[in-house]
Order: structure tokens, then sequence, then C-alpha cells
């Protein structure tokens, strides 16, 4: 009876393991592709590949990059089948293995596949080399389902993109200057998701020859980087679109006394913002064209993209300075957009196509079908309501190309916020789609200082790349599954959820309390006018959530190449979101405001000092990882500048 009750627990024990494991795994293939395709048909039967040779047909002018991508499927489809050889031809009653085909009659749609695995054989036949790209793709993400899985899926695929351009675009101005290495790595990332556009904002990390002032303490992109970047991004089948602001947010450059002349208010104005100073160029000085043609005529020779970003936003200053007399002569709206055209023009020499932000524009909308019809409008919005809808309408109604921009809402955030990144997305997507929109473009800022890790904007990445190849399909995918399966890597799945957890903690949208009023108490750059009052025991919650959120971290069995460096990018984000709550605790506690550290005692104020040093210490390790040296001083000087206020005696 003793051995019968120990097998009978052993059975019960692993049966509720393998229960447990179902859970945790779902070994349903469509679920485990991102994006997941438009059309799907699965099979209940296993099969087994018959041995063969993967076989290229109709595709004489086999790139090197695609040819690298059929060598990686060899290698991911070996375990399935006894497949060794590649060939561009086939043998006389030859069936192979796997049988790759571009034919533009049998796929209509550009970037589009069908995949086929049935009989013991995989048949793709593809409209370009795209979209045998893209279906390879799909194979790769397949056959990590059947490693996990034990078995391909028998199945019938039918996909094609919603949006022909599909993209990130990266703040690579606002400190933080990603090393070349994480670069590629983020393209390897996007073309895996189907995604094939990248853009780099810029303000001044580009090395322009004749300014170094500008940039030689930010580590900037230089002309032989950019080749290389442009030629990685080509081989796998990514834009690189460049991208340079020209209007608006050009403070790095005009806090130079060799700039300020160009400047809309060298000495501060009032604006809808408050008091701003040298933000903006001024249309009224000739110098502000000038010398944007200077640096496209630098930059633009280095992209082999037909497309450029000018950037254009948030020129709060207009009108308040410089050019308030040719404003109330022409009115603003049409100040705005003849130094639009004319950047236009500038762009149009070097045989780029403008793309510009579309905030300005919008609020002058009888101006927009004067817009250039060759020029793109990229309708940004960050707010789960953001009225994508109403926006595309009218550049739609205009004849005027745009792509919808959401964003990952992970920038002044420092642990994200997960609660507004898919209704965002999903917005803009839907209503992209419903307008006629050329692309998507997902955002990812850096804003005071870019304090969030990468990996709170991965949850983002990833569902942008769904919706924006099929808006319908993708609208619900599991993120956190995906997440673990395709990035992190975990065996276990609790990375996914985790990022997840720690991102919901809080939900405001654009800020959030704990990055925005408390950690930016002495930072002179946050906003000037702020209200919000907090309770004492909301600031608790909040660290009780984050520790809550964390707490599975250790049961994590990520394989990630960068596992370490995620778990560490990961508790050091968690350590400043809740040190900031501490901070705010301790201001509410003594009557002080968001913006006061005097009135907390010493002792106190000595020992958030000593907790922050430390955060700021492995800030800055952590940092140097993944990025360049340039900015980090300013971002942590960010934070240290609360050190000291801490410290005063």
């Amino acid at each position: 009876m003793k051995n019968c009750s120990i097998a009978l627990s052993i059975v019960l024990i692993t049966s509720g393991w393998l229960s447990m494991r179902s859970q945790v795994i779902d070994f349903n293939p469509s679920k485990w592709l991102i994006p997941q395709p438009q059309h799907i048909e699965i099979e209940s039967k296993k099969i087994k590949l018959r041995e063969g040779r993967i076989v290229v047909l109709n595709n004489p002018d086999l790139s090197h990059r695609l040819y690298q991508s059929v060598l990686k499927l060899r290698d991911e489809i070996a375990p399935w089948a006894g497949v060794r050889e590649i060939s561009m031809s086939l043998a006389e009653k030859e069936i192979p293995a796997v049988q790759l085909k571009v034919d533009t009659q049998m796929i209509e749609k550009a970037q589009g596949y069908s995949i086929s695995i049935n009989a013991g054989q995989i048949n793709v036949i593809a409209h370009d080399q795209a979209g045998l790209y893209y279906a390879i793709a799909t194979l790769n993400q397949l056959a990590v389902f059947a490693s996990e899985a034990g078995y391909l899926p028998s199945l019938e695929i039918t996909d094609f993109p919603d949006f022909k351009r599909r993209g990130i675009m990266l703040d690579i101005s606002r400190d933080k200057v990603p090393t070349m290495q994480s670069l590629f790595k983020l393209v390897d990332q996007m073309t895996s998701w189907k995604m094939n556009e990248l853009q780099l904002y810029t303000e001044h990390t580009f090395a322009y020859q004749n300014h170094e002032i500008v940039w030689k303490h930010a580590s900037p992109m230089t002309a032989a980087q950019v080749l290389e970047l442009d030629h990685y991004c080509k081989e796998r089948f990514v834009e690189l679109v460049p991208n340079q602001n020209s209007f608006g947010h050009m403070h790095r450059w005009l806090e130079h006394k060799e700039y300020t002349n160009l400047s809309e208010c060298p000495n501060g104005c009032e604006t809808p913002w408050g008091l701003r100073a040298k933000k903006s160029l001024s249309p009224a000085e000739p110098g502000s064209l000038e010398l944007m043609e200077e640096l496209y005529a630098e930059l633009l020779p280095h992209f082999s993209s037909n497309y450029f970003n000018i950037g254009c936003d948030e020129t709060v200053e207009l009108g308040n300075g410089k050019s308030k007399a040719l404003i109330e002569k022409h009115g603003k709206g049409r100040v705005y957009l003849d130094f639009l055209k004319k950047l236009n023009e500038l762009a149009n020499k070097h045989g780029k196509k403008t793309m510009f932000w579309s905030d300005i524009i919008l609020r002058y909308p009888k101006l927009i079908p004067e817009l250039p019809k060759d020029i793109t409008a990229m309708v940004w919005g960050y707010g789960v309501f953001h009225p994508f809808d109403e926006q595309g309408a009218q550049f739609k109604e205009s004849e005027i190309p745009f792509y919808v921009c959401p964003g990952t809402s992970a920038w002044q955030t420092i642990i994200g916020r997960y609660g507004d990144t898919a209704p965002n997305q999903l917005n803009a997507a839907e209503n992209g789609q419903k307008h006629g929109a050329k692309g998507y473009l997902l955002t990812d800022w850096g804003d005071h200082g870019h304090w969030q890790p990468l990996p709170v904007s991965y949850p983002g990445y990833l569902y942008g790349a769904g919706v924006s190849w099929a808006v319908e399909a993708n609208s619900q995918v599991d993120v956190p599954k995906l997440l673990d399966i395709h990035l992190f890597k975990d065996k276990n799945h609790i990375m996914g959820k985790l990022v997840k957890d720690i991102g919901s903690v809080y939900n405001d949208r654009n800020t959030v309390p704990v990055y925005f009023d408390i950690l930016h108490t002495v930072h002179p750059g946050s906003v000037s006018k702020v209200n919000r009052t907090y309770k004492k025991e909301d600031l608790m919650e909040y660290i009780s959530s984050i520790d809550k959120a964390i707490e599975p971290l250790s049961k994590a069995d990520m394989r990630a190449e960068d596992a370490p460096l995620i778990e560490k990018e990961i508790l050091n984000a968690a350590a400043l979101a809740k040190f900031g709550c501490k901070l705010g605790v301790a201001q509410v506690t003594h009557g002080a405001t968001i913006r006061q550290i005097a009135p907390i005692p010493l002792d106190e104020r000595l020992k958030l000092a000593d907790e922050l040093e430390q955060i700021i210490y492995d800030f800055r390790n952590i940092w140097l990882e993944r990025n360049r040296i340039g900015g980090l001083r300013e971002s942590a000087g960010r934070m240290e500048s609360i050190l000291r206020e801490l410290r005063k005696r």
C-alpha cells in the first residue's frame, strides 16, 4: 500500500506539473507567431518533413540578405528534416523538403506570401523578395514552436501587410545614443517581426563636420556609422530614414552663442508652455534656412532612403519673438507653412521626399490642401483617445499622404505605462487603415534624460509590429507570452508578465507622478506649472505594487543573450521608481510641496541620499552596456541634482 501511495503521489504530482505547464504553454502554433498572419488554418495532424533540399525558384538575383535568411532557415528546420543543401533549381522528379518561390501572379499583394506545410513538405510562394524574407521569418518562428512542442504543425497561411511601411522611431537626442551593436540588434528584432522602417530622431547627434560644438559631448552618429547602419538595414529589408528636426526642438543648437541669433526667442518669451527661450528657429531669420541647407547637404547623401523626416513639431515659440510682425501680417499658419515648404524644397534638391510632424498644420486645417502633394504628414498622438480618425480623414480628404504615429508610452515613466500602450496603438492602426495611411511609425521618446530602460519599451515594440502588419489579427495578441517566446526566451514564462505588471503600477497619460513631479523636484527643465498633490497612502501603494511586480524575477529562466542585463535594468528601474515614491512620502509627511526638499529632516534626507547614490551608480554602469557614454553625464546629472539637495545641511 505504501508503494502504491507513493506511486499515486508521483502520478498526481506529475500530472499536476503537466497541467500547470499546459496552462503556461499553449501549444496552438498560431499563438506563437508575431505578427499573427492575416489568415491561418491549422490541421490537427503532426507532420515530419521529408528529407531533401531547400530549393529557391524564380529568384535568379538571390540577394546576399535573402541567402543569409535561407541559411538560417536551413539551420532552424534541420531538426525536423534531413535538410542540408540549398539549390536554385529542381532536378527532374525531385520533391524538395522546402520549396521557396517568387511568383507575382499567384501572390498579388506586395510583401505578401503563402505557406503550406503538409504531405511532408513546406511550400512557400511570395510576391517579391521581401515577401519571401517575411515567410522565412514566419517559418523560423514555427521552428521555435516545434522545438517546444516536439513537432511541426500542418497548416496553411496566407499573409500580407495592412500597412506598406511599418517602423520604429527611436529618440537618440535626449541623451541616450545606442552603440552600433545595440542598433544592429534592434534592426534584427524589427525584421524578425516584419517591420521595415527605422528612424533615429536627431536634434544634435549627427557629427556635422563644421558644427562640433553642438555634438562634441554627445557621442553622435558619424557619417561612416550611418553608412554602415544603412547597409545593415538594407540587407534585412529595413529602410533607414534620415530624421533631423529642423524648426522646433533646436535648443541643442540655439543654446550655443554661435547659433543663438537664429532663435525665435533668444531672450525668452511667454508661450502656452510657459517661459521659453532658444527652442525654435525663427523663420524671420534668413540664416535659419541657410543652416538647414548646409546640414541637409551633409547629412542626406549617407542614406539610401528616398524619404527624410524634417520634424517641425511643437514650434510653440513661433510668433512670440522675431517673427511676430511677419505673423501679424500673414498669420501664424501661413508663416509656418511657408517655412515648411522651403525646407521641403531643400530636401527635394537632394532627391528626398519630405516627412513632417503634423501637429502644427492640424491647427490650420484650411491650409492642409496647400501642402505639397508629395509630402508625408506624420500624424502623432499618444493618448488612448487621440483623434486619429478625425485627423486621418483631414489628410485623406486633401489627398496628402500620411502615417499614423502612436507611441510606446514608455518615456517619462521609468517603468512603463502598459495600460496606454495597446489602446493607443490599436486606435492608430484601425483609423490609419480606415483612411488609407501609407505607414505606421511607432515612436519611442526619451524626454528629460531617457531614464526608462529598453525592456520597458519591448511591449510597445511587439504590439506595434503586430497591429501594423495585420490590425484585426493582432489586436488581441498575448503580449507577455510572445515576449517570453521571442525576446526574453524565458522558459518559465515569468518575464513577460513581470514587465506588464510593473508597467501597470500607474497609468497617467503622457506623464506619471513618480517620474515627472517628484524626481524632477529640482530639475530646471521640467514644466513650470505643476499643481498635483499626492496622498501618502497612494505613494505607499505604488511601492507595494512595484515590489509585488518584481517578486517573481528570481523564478525567471531567460535564455536571451542579454538576460543578465535585462534583469539589472528592471531592478534598477524599480529601485528608481520606488525612490521617487519614498521621496514623495517624506515630502507629504513633513508638509513639503513636490518642489521642496529642505523641510525633510536631515537624517531622513541622508538616508534617501544613500539610496539614490547606489541607484545612480548602477544606472551609470547599466547605461554603458547598451549606449554610448555621451549624454550619460546629463541624464545622471538630473538625479545627482536631487542628491545634492538631499545632502544640503
